[in-house]
């Protein structure tokens, strides 16, 4: 299907993400596959499993063994959709505690100069609270991440708009990537007004966009 629809609308290459409910493993297979259609990123999603499934506590330390074990393979250029979280988690994170437990999956990209993607923006009828991804209501919080880490390259999921109407979020993107060079914006969803702001700033610019969807995923 993917293949189908990248000729259709004449797309040369695609970055394959594990989201949720998908794997690392396929997507390696697919890169290998057709290495000329498509890169991948990773992220901890067997320690995400186990955490949801009761086996073992989930961890920001045992989300970065895991993804230090898939970047040193070579077989992946960027980690996420968004950074490791504790899907079973039901405790209300401080921004603080929060980027805690991004810093050591920060340090992963930066060892391996890689680009670290985190989520923003939230599809309307999907709760979101701040026990994961808190940072999806407060793409601002990525300020601090992205002056302590000026040579890993960020890059925000949605650039703040995944599936609604208001900008808030996107608002709060582009605050972020204005301000910092190494930040940048993936605006899929954007409708024309918003890529003309964005196109408009002359700190974002064209040089800051990269285009995406959610295909296969939530907003297919």
């Amino acid at each position: 299907r993917l293949l189908y629809d990248m000729d259709c609308y004449r797309v040369d290459m695609c970055v394959l993400l594990p989201a949720f409910g998908m794997n690392n493993d396929i997507n390696r297979q697919l890169v290998e596959k057709y290495p000329d259609k498509f890169v991948a990123c990773c992220s901890a999603m067997k320690t995400a499993r186990r955490a949801v499934s009761g086996e073992e506590p989930w961890s920001a330390q045992a989300a970065a063994r895991a993804i230090d074990e898939l970047l040193a393979t070579g077989a992946f250029r960027g980690i996420g959709e968004g950074i490791p979280a504790n899907s079973a988690g039901r405790k209300t994170l401080s921004q603080t505690e929060r980027l805690d437990q991004i810093r050591p999956i920060f340090d992963l990209a930066r060892k391996y100069k890689v680009v670290a993607r985190v989520h923003t923006g939230l599809v309307m009828g999907y709760p979101m609270t701040h026990h994961y991804w808190p940072e999806s209501l407060h793409p601002l919080w990525v300020a601090d991440l992205a002056v302590e880490y000026p040579d890993v390259a960020i890059l925000l999921d949605h650039g703040g708009m995944q599936g609604w109407w208001s900008e808030r979020t996107v608002e709060e993107a582009w605050t972020v990537a204005a301000a910092n060079d190494n930040v940048y914006l993936e605006c899929g969803y954007y409708w024309t007004e918003l890529y003309g702001k964005a196109l408009r700033d002359p700190n974002i610019g064209p040089e800051k966009l990269v285009w995406g969807t959610d295909w296969g995923a939530s907003v297919p």
